[in-house]
């Protein structure tokens, strides 16, 4: 007898709602491409709705997941746990929207080592990005600085300029 998996848990409206988004993207898709739609607005609302029921199905395995888009990472405490769910999601994804995974993007990794190739990326962006704040920062607050220096000409320890008027009129505050 065969085993049952997860993926024969579907109901039969879950199912239906599967076949009748594949043949409507099927007809939209026809001579263009095979996959989730990209570009036009309607096309981004469509993606949404199939990576919706993916990630529904995702969270028959397990609640540690992330993704953006069409980006997805997984986590598992296991190997062996995250290669069956590769396994399930794979047939999962052709059999209910004829979808595959791209061979160059996955791959089941450790966390350690996810955490050396991937956040070290991130990690480096992130801190670009600090970078390019502090730089903004610091030119603002020269730029500010430089607005507030005296007028040309302003003698500091009496107060007035060469012609001898004091700051507050060359400011405009005359109180006379």
């Amino acid at each position: 007898m065969k085993p049952m998996t997860a993926l024969y848990h579907l109901n039969n409206v879950q199912l239906f709602q599967a076949k009748a988004m594949e043949n409507f993207l099927s007809r939209l898709n026809k001579t263009t491409s095979r996959g989730i739609p990209v570009g036009p607005a309607p096309s981004i609302v469509l993606a949404q709705l199939i990576m919706a029921s993916i990630d529904y199905k995702i969270r028959t395995y397990t609640e540690d997941f992330v993704r953006y888009m069409d980006d997805i990472r997984i986590f598992f405490h296991k190997r062996e746990d995250a290669i069956y769910t590769l396994h399930e999601l794979t047939e999962y994804l052709y059999s209910y929207h004829r979808l595959v995974f791209s061979g160059e993007k996955t791959k089941v990794q450790s966390v350690k080592r996810f955490r050396e190739r991937d956040l070290r990326d991130e990690e480096r962006e992130e801190n670009a990005a600090k970078m390019a704040a502090a730089e903004k920062m610091a030119l603002e607050q020269v730029e500010e600085a430089f607005d507030n220096l005296p007028p040309h000409g302003y003698d500091v320890r009496s107060g007035t300029t060469t012609g001898g008027r004091s700051r507050e009129l060359d400011r405009g505050n005359s109180t006379g």
